[in-house]
This record gives C-alpha cells, structure tokens and sequence, in this order.
C-alpha cells in the first residue's frame, strides 16, 4: 500500500524542488569551543568575587543589520546545489498561542569565522518560511545573526533548526545536533536566541548519549524552574556533562536578579531532559547595557557553592524591548571531570548459568547482570547474537556470518521463561530438559546438539502457547513493525528446510525474494511460516525485558555490528543490488594470519545503497536500538575501504581495497617501468623456486600442475590457474597431512605475483607485501626500487583524503539515526586518516594493548590514551592475557614487564594472578571512558577462580578459517557470586581507579 507523503518526505522534495545545496560533513579541525581562558575560581564564604575582568567583550546589541552588515566579509556566492536539512520534529504539538501579530525570531550565533567562511542555518519546520536553507548575516568574526518575521498562527510546534558552517573550498561543517526551542514560554512578540557551536568530537557531548540516561542519575524536572514573563525574561540554558547525585547545578551574577555575587542567593537550574540542558528564566531589571554572570555547581546537601566557573565572566545584555532571550550559553566551563566505567566482554553463548540447556541465553544476561552489579561492573558487551544458521552443523557457530541482521538467533532463546506448569510436566518436555542439563555439564557449547534440543523444545511450547500469542496485541504489533525483514526471514528459513541448503539459487522459482514467493510460501506452509514469526517476537520480547533489568541496574548493554552478512543471507537474497557477490570481503595479512583472512562475505555497493541514503544501514543501527544503548562496529575500517577478494581466489593476500584509487597502466612510465602483464600479474614461476617450496616433490608438481614456458618460466595449467580452482580439485581429495600441505604450498605459489589487475580493465593494485615476494627478488634493483616506491604511495599517501571523504560521508549518513555510543574497530592496517574521522564524529575508539596503534611501538599503553577510547587488554579474536603469556618469547614479556608494567627485574616465566591484576588495574588506571575486560582475564586475577584447562579459554583463532566458537565459562555465575575474594578484589580496583 503506498503511504501519504509525511511530513519529512514533502521537505524532502522541497528541497529538491528549490536545488538547495547538500551540507555534507568534512574532516577539517572546527574551530574550538567558544570558552573563557581556565583560571582558578575561588568561593568565599558569602560573597563570591567576580572575575577582575567585569568589562566585555565587545558584542552587538540586538539590532537589524543592514544590507551592508548583511554582506561584509560573507561570501558572495550563495549558489544553491543541494542540502540534507535538520530532521523533522518526532511529534507536532500543537499549541496555542496568546501573541497578536507576527513574532520577530532573532537568531545569533557565535562561531569565530575565518576570511571567506559562511554560516548556514536548516530548518525542518517553518521558521524559514517556505525555504529549508538561509545565509545568516556577518555581524563580525565572532557573530553571525538571522532576522526572521513568523506568523503567530505558524508556531503550532517547537522550532527544530541546526547550523552549517561553508568553507572556502566548499566543504562543510555540521553542527553536532539539532537544536530545539520550546515556545510554551514564548508570551511576547520577540524572540531572541542567542546560540553557541558544538562538534560531535566534542568529549563532552558523549554524555548525551543514551547510557548516560541512566548511568547518571540527573534531577529530571518536566516543569523546569523558571519564571516567564510578558516582559523581558532571559532563559538561561548550559550544558553540564557530568554531575554527581549530590550535586546541583546554579547560576550568580552582578545584579538582584542574579544574586548579586551572594553565594547564598544563587539561582538553581533544573535539568530538561526533552532538550538535555540545565535552564532557568530570570527577569533581569536595570539600567547596565550588560550584565556579567557564571555558572557553577553546589551541594544539594550543605547547599554551598562547591565550584564557580573557570576563566573571565559571562555577559548577556539588555534587549531594551518586550521579548524572551534564550541565552543557550554551550558548555559549563569547570576543571575537566569525567565519569568513566569498566565493562565485561563475553559471548552470550559463553555464559553459564545452573538454568542453561548448555549454552548462554537471552535469560543468563539477568544472572550475569545480578553479579556485575555487586561488584560495580557498568557495561556488558555481547558478540553478536543474530541468526547465522546456514548448515545447521557447528560451522554455524561462527557468530559474525549471519543469515540476517535483524533477526535473532533461535538458539539463544530462553525456554524456561515460556514452560507453564502444564508444560513442566509434559513427559516430552521433562526429556528434553534432562537432555539439557546434560548438555549443561559439558566443558564447552556442542552447538549441533543444543541447537536440535532446542528446537525440540521450541515446537513443543509452540503448540501449546501459538493460539494465545497470535491473539495478542504485542505480538500483532510486532509482525506490523517488522514486517520488512521478518517476511523474507520466515520465507528464506523455510526454503532453506525444504531445499536443504541455503544456497538460494537452487531454489526453485525462488532464486530472488519477492511478495509472490512470500505469499505462494504462505498459502502452502502457513504453520512454518508462523513458526518463525513466534520464535522471533519471543526473542524480541525476552531482549527487551533484559534490557530492562539491566538499566534498572544500571549496566549498559553494548552490542555487535559485523561488518558482513552471509553470501547466502536474507539480506543479499532480498536486497541483491546492495551486495557484490563476485567479491568477498576479508583482510590483508596482520597481526593473526601472514596469509590475510578471507571471511567470504559479498561487498557493499555503496553508490547503489547512498541512492536511498543507506537505508538498510539506517534500519539496521534502528533495530540495533531497540536493544542496546552501546554498539561495537566491526571493522569500521570497511567503511572507509573493505579489503576485496575476488571469488576466484581463497587467500586474503590475492585481495586490494575497494574503493580506491587504482593505478592505470599509463602510470607506469611515470614511475619510469615498463609494464608487463605476464611478469606481473601472473605467478613468477621457475625452477629454483620450485625446489625452493617443493623439494622432493618438484616433478610431480610439474607434471600435475604447471605448463612449462620457452622463457624457462612456469605456468599453472588452464584447469589450476586461480586459487578457487586448485581448493575445488583439493576439496574432492582425500584429507591428509601431505594433501593439506600442498594445497597451501600451490596457494602460496599462486600469489607469488606483483600486481592485482581491478576489474576495469587497465587498472591495478599492488600486491600486499609485494616487496617479500619471490617475484620481486628476481627483479632488477632499479625495477625493485621504483616498485617499492610505488607500493608506498598506492597504500599510505594517495588514497588518504580520498578515504577521509568516504568514511565521514558513510559513518555521518547511518549514525545520524541513533544516540547509541558508538566504538569502532579500528585494528588492522589502519590509515592515518580513521582515527581523526572517529574523532569527528564522536565515535569511541577501540584501543587492545597487545595490537599496537602506532606501527614503531610494539604495545599501546592503555595510561596514554585519550577519553574518547575503550582500552581492553584482550579481545575474543586473540588469546587471553594467561594464554598470550604462557606462550610468549622471554623477550616479549620482558619488553611488556618494563614497558607496560613499569617493573624492573625477570618477568615470571608462567602468568600468576598477580601479573594479570597489574595488568587489570593498568587499564582501570586509563584515562579512557571504558576499561572493558574479557571473562577470563578477570576470573585469572585469582588461582582459586582460573581455569586449570588453560586451552579451553580461547574463544577464535581467526588463522583458523573455520573454527568452531564454543568457549564457555568453566564455571557457573552462582559460583562467581560466591567467590568473595576475586569479587573483593573487583570492587577494590573499580573504587581505586575512580570507576
């Protein structure tokens, strides 16, 4: 059914009927906070003293600018091309107002200007009128203002608008968000808002950020304090990120209204949490053009004024009119404080509770929740917990291969939360339950067993409970609002049980997902289709509510975005132009494989997915939202540029980034080479590389594989000549040890070229690590150095701005639709350019003491980090810190014991408690939001709570390209909650540390 236009969809359009120019995000360094310079401020015991400096600045009183003004130093251009306007208001309230005639709406903005840059302001409802786009006017260089004329009838909502800044070659910066008046106060025909720049790298604005709406427990006011009047009333509005419960914010100044510098009379502000300032309105009387004031922050308890604001004095003026002043004043300006939290990282498949049927449930987050919060753990993080089944075998245990991003994985349901008492006595049901406390007793998840005992179980509840599920509101309210993914979902979960395979292009008239095929699916196997339906609103209903035990407790749920889906998923099956499947996405060679990973997911195409401005990415982080506040996105680098490997080759080494600049073949003479596609893009074959890689075995491998050249050179034969060719002809051989290293000796010899023809013709890559080849040895020097020259700038110097622009266009576009703190994974090769880009936009980075950031050092320190950081010691892809140590050189941990640990001496040979409680308080220690910690690291802080298997603590190996992921904890969470002297020691740490 085709929907009305909505509001946002006519200002779309209006928009694109007026050609309005696109405000797009740049990397450029913003200007920085309009603030007063840090000095100390001292409280006395009743008065407080100003700042020596009373006199201000120098500001205009409100006045209409000229023709004149309007035009000094602001750029004469205002060619129209096209903008993305702020987003439309959630809800119109509709109001009504007591003003006759038309209300003047003054807006100022404060944004130190350079020669040349201009100020924009957008608009999603009518304060522009008919437009979405205005220039401002050029008070000075500090100033820019809009005068507007608004007919009282229009002001039925709050004014949503949001500031650009143009600079002079043409890029853009944004403002942070949306900025909202409420017009419930406005009672006069005038309007002034007085307005301050903010910047999503800002460290302060993190706190906005959904978390914080409950790990600060903020004094929420819906009627804020403030006293409007029909004369002239000023609202004053800041920002204070960080408040303690036992603290207030307040506001003094020079006059009656303000106290008068009493540090008894100060004024108090409550905290608006629709607009997420601290406010107060205050009718200012007097003949003084300005009036000096500060913010500051008192006790709720002694009611005393425990910290004034740094630097010189603020100023507002006299509007000399009938009016209200919104002085929205930026950020308080204090001592840098911040709140900081330490978290567990753990997949949910690896909790072990006494209730679980072998694996970790949606139903063991409440019990690890019970025990993080008696110990003062604030965050847990999860491994993704979508749907991956494909084969239904332990391979499906790979959680980051999933068959759809929105749906959730069955097996995590939680069946005792469904078993009613006549289910409980159900012979079949006491059987399968048995079964799972069996499965329970087990050292680690056998994924194929648990996932067949509960479908068993899930068949049995669903006959009994289908009839009053369907019935339910809830449940019909679910299949509404998740009708676009749960539709394909059911159809391709059936299809895939009937064809027994995943593989959709053997589906019979099915090969593509449409209503046709949903609804033919349907009329045959209604019940199956229903079946899917019910397992996932279970899950939904059962995620929800343990959200929302954990918020009550005060600990943030964080989860996991993988970069990827499955090539044979919902998503590529129902979205196909979003996807290209003759590549797969993987890495080069790092810290885990020499040989680059291969994970075998399609790429994007993201100049098909920004036609509808990345809606399935904006759909995909929607959902994620519903149950997380926090979220972990795998390989943000893929954003930036994903390593492709085309599908005819298995090794992460025969890969190169997309997009990127390529290298056209007329480049070459430049680089003074004369190209040669046989030299270098094939196998550079001959006979003492041969004996080299083969030994004893040369002949045969000549005789099975290679064609023999009249250069003296090698060829693979035509039915070998890609790596998918040899693997297939490997597949069908018997598994030995002989077998296994051939196969990777021939993959080896495969890659052993210098350059990667693109797919367009002409134009190439170089080869990672072209320069440790057998190839490049064979070469001339001058060919090897002009070569390495060209290397260097292919990877680290021209695609660097180019990438800058991608990543902020596509990170911009998907998280303009949530308040969820977002962390990347910024490991791996990673360009010089991500880390700003992150900080631009707000984003945490990810910061593992073992993968050193910067290339010349072989740790990061996690006492040298920024805030905007989560620093972990280990992650799930790498060894815990027991099992890195016990494996380590004795260079190694000497190089860490002094360098990370600051201790002198011999390192111990095995990993005690004592070295990883070091290690444990070095990132609590951190000056990083987030210190998060792996399970198994925290359980080796003690002997008592370590797991003697020390192998069955790995949870991936990712050189391993299909391991199984079965890690539980080897013991259960009612055990941890006894185990007062590692739980002792938690606590002593977090309250040392200040966490």
């Amino acid at each position: 059914m085709k929907k009305a236009a909505s509001k946002s969809d006519k200002l779309d359009n209006k928009i694109e009927q007026e050609k309005s120019i696109e405000v797009k995000s740049n990397t450029d360094v913003p200007a920085k906070k309009e603030v007063a310079e840090k000095k100390p401020s001292k409280v006395s015991a009743t008065k407080v003293k100003a700042s020596t400096n009373t006199t201000p600045k120098k500001e205009k009183i409100p006045k209409a600018p000229t023709e004149k003004t309007a035009s000094k130093k602001a750029s004469s251009s205002t060619k129209t091309t096209k903008v993305k306007a702020a987003e439309p208001a959630k809800k119109a309230v509709a109001k009504e107002t007591k003003i006759k005639g038309d209300v003047r709406v003054i807006l100022q903005f404060r944004f130190h200007t350079q020669p040349g840059q201009t100020v924009w302001i957008t608009s999603s409802g009518l304060l522009l009128g008919d437009s979405v786009l205005r220039q401002m006017y050029y008070e000075d260089n500090e100033h820019w203002r809009l005068d507007l004329t608004v007919k009282p009838e229009l002001l039925k909502e709050d004014i949503r608008y949001k500031y650009h800044i143009k600079n002079v070659d043409g890029s853009w910066m944004d403002d942070y968000q949306e900025k909202a008046i409420s017009l419930n106060d406005l009672q006069s025909p005038l309007l002034f808002v007085r307005d301050f720049w903010s910047y999503a790298g800002y460290h302060e604005n993190v706190y906005d950020k959904g978390p914080f709406d409950y790990l600060i427990k903020r004094e929420i006011s819906k009627t804020t304090k403030k006293t409007i009047t029909a004369t002239t009333t000023y609202l004053f509005q800041v920002k204070v990120p960080y408040t303690k419960p036992e603290e207030g914010v307040c506001l003094l100044g020079e006059n009656d209204a303000l106290g008068n510098w009493d540090s008894k009379k100060y004024k108090t502000l409550a905290y608006n949490s629709k607009l997420k300032v601290w406010e107060t309105g205050i009718s200012i009387k007097g003949e003084n053009p300005y009036t000096a004031y500060k913010y500051g922050i008192f006790d709720k308890n002694t009611k005393e004024i425990v910290h004034l604001e740094d630097g010189d004095n603020r100023h507002t003026f006299t509007l000399g009119e009938k009016g209200l002043v919104i002085q929205n004043d930026g950020f308080i300006n204090l001592t840098e404080k911040h709140w900081k939290g330490a978290g567990l990282n753990i997949p949910l498949f690896s909790i072990r509770t006494n209730d679980d049927l072998g694996i970790g449930d949606i139903g063991s987050i409440k019990t690890m929740v019970d025990w993080m919060s008696s110990v003062g753990l604030k965050l847990l993080q999860l491994l993704p917990i979508n749907d991956t089944t494909v084969t239904k075998t332990w391979e499906d245990s790979y959680p980051y291969s999933a068959i759809s991003v929105f749906a959730l994985h069955p097996i995590y349901i939680n069946i005792s939360q469904l078993l009613t008492p006549s289910l409980k006595e159900k012979a079949t049901i006491k059987e399968l339950l048995g079964k799972g406390k069996q499965l329970n007793e087990l050292t680690q998840v056998d994924y194929e067993s648990v996932l067949q005992l509960k479908w068993q179980l899930i068949e049995e509840v669903y006959a009994v409970l289908k009839k009053d599920t369907f019935a339910n509101a809830n449940y019909k309210s679910f299949l509404q609002n998740n009708e676009d993914w749960l539709k394909p979902y059911a159809a391709f979960s059936v299809l895939r049980d009937q064809y027994k395979t995943a593989d959709y292009e053997k589906w019979n008239d099915a090969d593509n997902y449409t209503e046709q095929v949903f609804e033919q699916l349907y009329k045959n196997k209604k019940e199956k289709i229903q079946l899917y339906f019910f397992v996932q609103y279970i899950l939904s209903q059962q995620l929800s509510e343990a959200v929302q035990y954990a918020h009550s407790h005060q600990i943030v749920l964080k989860g996991d975005i993988p970069i990827g889906v499955d090539r044979y998923s919902v998503d590529v099956w129902q979205h196909p132009q979003l996807f290209d499947t003759t590549m797969q996405a993987g890495a080069p060679p790092d810290y885990f494989t020499k040989e680059g990973q291969n994970w075998g997911f399609p790429t994007y195409r993201w100049d098909v997915m920004e036609k509808d401005d990345y809606a399935w990415w904006k759909r995909r982080l929607t959902n994620m939202a519903q149950y997380f506040d926090a979220i972990r996105i795998d390989h943000i680098l893929g954003f930036f540029r994903i390593w492709s490997i085309p599908t005819e080759q298995v090794q992460g080494l025969l890969g190169y980034f997309q997009p990127c600049i390529a290298i056209d073949e007329t480049e070459f003479a430049s680089w003074n080479l004369s190209f040669s596609y046989d030299r270098y893009c094939k196998p550079f074959i001959n006979t003492q590389i041969l004996i080299e890689l083969f030994g004893d075995k040369v002949s045969q491998v000549k005789t099975d594989f290679l064609d023999y050249n009249e250069n003296g050179t090698y060829s693979f034969k035509p039915e070998f000549d890609t790596q998918r060719k040899i693997q297939d002809t490997f597949d069908s051989y018997e598994k030995n040890e002989h077998n296994d290293w051939l196969l990777k000796t021939l993959l080896s010899l495969m890659a052993n070229v210098i350059l990667i023809p693109d797919k367009q013709a002409g134009k190439y890559h170089c080869r990672f690590v072209l320069y440790e080849t057998s190839s490049y040895a064979y070469l001339s020097d001058w060919e090897k150095q002009q070569l390495y020259y060209l290397y260097n700038n292919y990877y680290f110097e021209r695609q660097n701005d180019y990438w800058r622009k991608i990543g902020v266009k596509q990170l911009n576009a998907i998280s303009s639709v949530t308040d969820m703190m977002i962390c990347g994974e910024d490991l791996g090769m990673v360009p010089k350019i991500v880390s700003s880009v992150l900080g631009q936009l707000g984003f945490l980075g990810l910061k593992v003491q073992r993968m050193a950031s910067d290339g010349n050092a072989l740790f990061t320190n996690p006492l040298h980090t920024g805030f905007l950081n989560v620093v972990t010691p280990s992650t799930h892809d790498m060894p815990p810190i027991r099992n890195w140590w016990n494996s380590e050189s004795g260079a190694a941990k000497d190089s860490f014991y002094r360098s990370q640990l600051g201790l002198d001496g011999f390192p111990p040979e095995k990993c005690d408690g004592t070295v990883v409680s070091q290690i444990v308080f070095n990132h609590l220690e951190s000056p990083s939001l987030w210190s998060v910690f792996l399970i198994q690291d925290l359980l080796c802080m003690e002997d008592a709570t370590s797991n003697p298997n020390v192998d069955e603590d790995i949870i991936n190996r990712p050189e391993i390209t299909h391991f199984y992921w079965r890690y539980r904890m080897h013991l259960s969470v009612e055990k941890l909650q006894k185990a007062e002297q590692l739980n002792g020691k938690i606590k002593n740490l977090l309250q040392l540390s200040n966490r």
